[in-house]
């Protein structure tokens, strides 16, 4: 059942029992938000007496939120409750990370006064117990106010779900398979294909926490990590070359590719060639990379 809500911006997180240790400093900086008109909106997926928790934090109006089968399928419950809810806008928060006290405030004026309709703010890389590791990450690549293309995502991402923002609108309609590990780089790949105007900022930031059971870090290149972003690409590419030809090629060199990579010598030279090419700050994913000779290794 869909509560009223009388406010017009959702901030949106999905917990679970990995992410407890971490709820306090999150909803801290919820707290501390400058823009605070707005919902909190949260998927539950294990933690127990999220109710109390939440009754807590007298300054957040908490929304809770059933959590589903996936953590695919429980961004998309979130997603959905926040459309029929009738928010104007969402702000996408991951539990485990934390965030500067203007983020809110920052991505609302950037949709309203750029005509923008997702804004993806900049990062600082924290270890698990908060300390800095690399400021501004993404600004190493990115200038403020960038407005983002297609093309800049294709082979890597900087959208995630815990540094971006959007207008409930762009959602509408957006199916999210249930298996996808990369639902922020599928959901905001949608987006720019339909059309959907995206700003990067520097004004704002997220504290991106690295920590073992994070889905995936920045920064740190390995053989495990260039593996795994090679088996998140095939999926992530079957999915849009399903709707969008422009990624058939694409889908085909991953499926390819993983399953070339189970010899271990020719992991080897891949890995060494993708050290080559790899830029110095990658993005999501970028590890792996799009070589085109890949096969002569």
């Amino acid at each position: 059942m869909v509560r009223e809500t009388q406010q017009h911006v959702a901030v949106l997180t999905t917990v679970y029992p990995q992410v407890g240790e971490y709820l306090d400093m999150f909803l801290a900086t919820l707290e501390k938000q400058t823009l605070r008109n707005f919902d909190l909106v949260i998927v539950n997926d294990g933690i127990d007496s999220l109710d109390a928790l939440c009754e807590q934090r007298d300054n957040l109006a908490c929304r809770l939120v059933d959590g589903r089968a996936t953590p695919a399928s429980n961004r998309e419950a979130g997603i959905r409750y926040c459309l029929n809810a009738g928010y104007e806008y969402v702000i996408f928060a991951d539990a485990d990370d934390y965030f500067d006290p203007t983020r809110v405030a920052v991505s609302i004026a950037k949709m309203r006064s750029m005509v923008a309709d997702c804004v993806v703010n900049d990062v600082h890389l924290v270890t698990e117990s908060a300390q800095p590791v690399v400021e501004s990450y993404f600004s190493r690549r990115l200038t403020n106010n960038q407005f983002v293309r297609i093309d800049d995502i294709m082979h890597g991402n900087i959208f995630g779900l815990s540094n971006t923002a959007v207008r409930t609108t762009c959602l509408s309609g957006v199916q999210i398979d249930a298996d996808l590990v990369a639902v922020d780089w599928y959901l905001f790949t949608v987006l720019l294909l339909r059309g959907c105007r995206a700003v990067f900022t520097n004004e704002a930031n997220t504290f991106y926490r690295q920590h073992s059971s994070n889905t995936v870090g920045l920064g740190a290149v390995t053989i495990e990590s260039v593996k795994r972003a090679v088996s998140v690409k095939s999926g992530h590419y079957s999915v849009l070359a399903a709707r969008y030809s422009e990624f058939t090629e694409l889908s085909r060199y991953y499926t390819r590719l993983a399953a070339q990579l189970t010899d271990e010598g020719y992991m080897r030279k891949y890995f060494s060639k993708c050290l080559e090419h790899l830029p110095e700050y990658p993005f999501w994913w970028e590890e792996a990379g799009y070589l085109e000779c890949a096969d002569e290794y």
